[in-house]
C-alpha cells in the first residue's frame, strides 16, 4: 500500500498543477469521483493493488471507468501513478 507521506507529495503536486492550469475545482471534483468510486466498487481497488494485472491492463480499467468523467490531467495522474507503481 501506498506511504501517506508519498500519497501527499503526489496529490500536491497534482493540486499544483491544476491550480495553474485553471483546473483545481475539476480536480477537486475528480479526486472525489475516484475515491468514491474505488470505496464502493472493491473489485477495482483488488484490480489496482494486484501486483500481477500488468500496467496496461490497470490503465485500460482506468480508462473504462474514468475516462468519460474524469479530466484529462486526472487520467494522466492516475496513468502516472500506475506507471510509477503508486497506486
Amino acid at each position: 500500500m501506498l506511504d501517506k507521506s508519498v500519497a501527499i507529495t503526489f496529490v500536491n503536486a497534482l493540486l499544483e498543477v491544476a491550480a495553474k492550469k485553471g483546473l483545481f475545482e475539476q480536480i477537486e471534483k475528480d479526486l472525489a469521483l475516484v475515491s468514491d468510486v474505488i470505496t464502493k466498487h472493491g473489485g477495482i481497488k483488488k484490480i489496482l493493488f494486484h501486483p500481477s494485472i500488468t500496467r496496461n491492463e490497470k490503465k485500460k480499467l482506468i480508462r473504462k471507468v474514468f475516462g468519460a468523467s474524469a479530466s484529462n490531467l486526472m487520467m494522466n495522474f492516475l496513468n502516472l501513478l500506475v506507471d510509477r507503481r503508486k497506486e
